[in-house]
């Protein structure tokens, strides 16, 4: 995994501002520990994979100190740049392809499902192909690998829509760029997933304020 990297997108752990969606049913206060126990599930398994990682929060950068242990290699922490989801995530593989890197992963911190498997498999996978997706159950991806810059994909996508991975997949098709795809996995944005989540065994949450 020489000249990789991991990008993570985080959101700060603030009241009221993560899992909207879900908030609405369960309360902000639930929805939070929901937040934050994904997020220690991505940092679990995130850990294990030994490549630079950048954490990209969306408002104000954290303490290092109060992150915990992201495992070996470089971490940076950088603020989300961009107007939409798709100008953020192309800026943060723009940031690593200036950086030298030759093979770059982007995940979010939505996806109960994640295991190290899938990170060392995208990493794989990229070494032959150009693009990389973990497709999600809901039509949108929990992770997109690329070697180059590919701007098309980030433009005028229906982000948080069912047809997300769908339009990118047909653009990169149309570009005749190779394309490596992981196993679909689910995401959790709402009670749906949760309760789903929690049928598969993957946690029990509390589903109320």
């Amino acid at each position: 995994m020489e000249n990789s990297i991991l990008h993570i997108f985080l959101k700060n752990p603030v009241l009221g501002k993560v899992k909207t969606r879900l908030a609405r049913d369960i309360g902000d206060a639930a929805a939070l520990e929901v937040y934050l126990d994904l997020v220690e599930t991505t940092r679990s398994v995130v850990k294990k994979i030994p490549v630079a990682k950048t954490l990209w929060f969306d408002t104000f950068l954290p303490e290092k100190k109060d992150l915990g242990d992201w495992g070996s290699g470089e971490v940076s922490l950088r603020i989300q740049e961009g107007q939409d989801l798709g100008e953020k995530m192309r800026n943060s593989f723009l940031d690593s392809f200036k950086r030298g890197c030759t093979s770059s992963v982007l995940i979010g911190s939505d996806c109960p499902e994640l295991q190290e498997v899938h990170l060392r498999e995208a990493f794989r996978l990229l070494e032959e192909d150009e693009v990389v997706f973990g497709p999600a159950l809901d039509g949108g991806y929990y992770l997109i690998g690329l070697k180059e810059d590919f701007p098309d994909l980030f433009r005028e996508i229906p982000w948080s829509s069912e047809s997300v991975f769908a339009e990118s997949r047909k653009r990169t098709e149309s570009a005749g760029k190779r394309i490596g795809l992981l196993e679909a996995l689910s995401d959790l944005d709402d009670l749906k997933d949760l309760k789903e989540a929690q049928a598969k065994g993957l946690k029990i949450w509390r589903t109320n304020s």
